[in-house]
């Protein structure tokens, strides 16, 4: 919540929750977070007001996508604290539908073809469905038709509750599907498949740490998506790696398995392709970033203390790199590392480095005290 916050409150918060997925995912934050205590209810609060305030179009497109449980919450919120919304809502559901030439309700008209029933055997009926299309268009190399069937499963994903009982079934097959898909010829196919993958680390992340040996196979695939050689699958990478490190986030005060996975990368897979070196810098970055927001207790703050000595090696070793990307993250990471260090740990990594190294640590220490988001993470 406290990243969320931090992004409203940047000079790039507008930009950033014009993309209508990024809205999505802050409504969902917002709405689940409100619902446990008053303090959280008071800072949800003030995220969605913010986002009434400054994109009430895409809102609104997003708020109509929502399940009616977090719908409900995020509308209890506007119908009181927004004059006239309920009417304001109203029309905007009037004026997709006339847009779409239909009478269609606002679900379906967001989810295309995709029919979330209500009944369990529906569901069971439509999950069903559209796995089997999803097959029979592997199978004929049907890449248009794949396309549509990978769209319907992220539809799903988005729309049906974590908790729903049909995920028992479908949840193991959808995931390994979209690893094993991002291996597919055809690079929209592979877009598509990261996008359902994003999907399940923003609706399923609790689901997805049930099973960590799946759920570490489909993070080291995902990352190696950086030496994709289309741009705009790196791009899609890039979203994936914000929303593991949400998910990582929350474990990395618990245990030591996020930093045992970015170092792996930054040792091992780095030394093959730059790009690599990138996605796990970010990855770092983020994951240090949401420690660092968080309150954590003593004896939490001591492990992690412990756990990030083993990150001092790497980082160090790219802080001299010829590439300036990398360089600059490496910094950044530095920067980050020596506020979760303790004192002394800091002291002992700082004396480690070079003058001008130590000089531009401590500048991104400063920018980061001051509240910048930096390094584009």
């Amino acid at each position: 919540m406290e990243m969320l916050i931090a992004i409203i409150q940047s000079k790039q918060g507008a930009a950033y929750f014009y993309n209508g997925f990024n809205m999505r995912t802050c409504l969902i934050k917002v709405s689940n977070v409100g619902l446990l205590s008053n303090d959280l209810a008071y800072t949800s609060r003030h995220a969605i007001l913010y986002l009434y305030g400054h994109n009430v179009r895409t809102l609104m497109d997003q708020l109509l996508s929502l399940p009616n449980k977090e719908q409900s919450h995020i509308r209890a919120i506007m119908t009181q604290y927004c004059e006239g919304f309920d009417e304001r809502f109203a029309e905007h559901v009037k004026n997709v539908r006339r847009s779409s030439g239909g009478g269609k309700s606002a679900q379906e008209l967001l989810t295309t073809s995709v029919s979330i029933a209500k009944s369990s055997n529906q569901v069971q009926d439509t999950c069903a469905s559209v796995m089997r299309d999803v097959r029979n268009y592997i199978d004929k190399e049907n890449h248009d038709g794949l396309l549509m069937g990978l769209s319907k499963l992220k539809q799903l994903s988005a729309c049906l509750d974590a908790d729903d009982d049909v995920w028992d079934e479908y949840f193991p097959i959808i995931q390994s599907l979209s690893a094993e898909l991002l291996d597919h010829q055809d690079h929209r196919i592979r877009i598509e498949s990261l996008k359902l993958i994003d999907s399940l680390l923003v609706n399923h992340s609790q689901r997805l740490l049930l099973t960590p040996g799946s759920y570490s196979g489909m993070f080291k695939k995902t990352i190696q998506k950086f030496k994709d050689p289309t741009l705009s699958v790196q791009r899609c990478v890039d979203q994936c790696i914000r929303s593991y490190a949400l998910v990582d986030g929350v474990r990395a005060v618990e245990n030591l398995k996020p930093y045992i996975a970015v170092n792996y990368l930054l040792v091992n897979d780095a030394r093959s392709h730059v790009n690599i070196v990138i996605g796990a810098f970010k990855l770092l970055c983020l994951l240090l970033r949401i420690v660092r927001r968080n309150e954590i207790n003593t004896l939490n703050r001591d492990t992690i203390r412990f756990q990030v000595m083993s990150l001092v090696p790497p980082i160090r070793e790219y802080l001299s790199s010829e590439q300036q990307d990398i360089r600059i993250l490496a910094l950044v990471c530095a920067a980050e590392l020596t506020m979760v260090m303790s004192e002394e740990q800091s002291k002992c990594f700082m004396d480690t480095l070079s003058m001008k190294e130590s000089g531009a640590v401590r500048h991104y220490q400063e920018r980061l005290l001051r509240g910048e988001e930096l390094a584009n993470v």
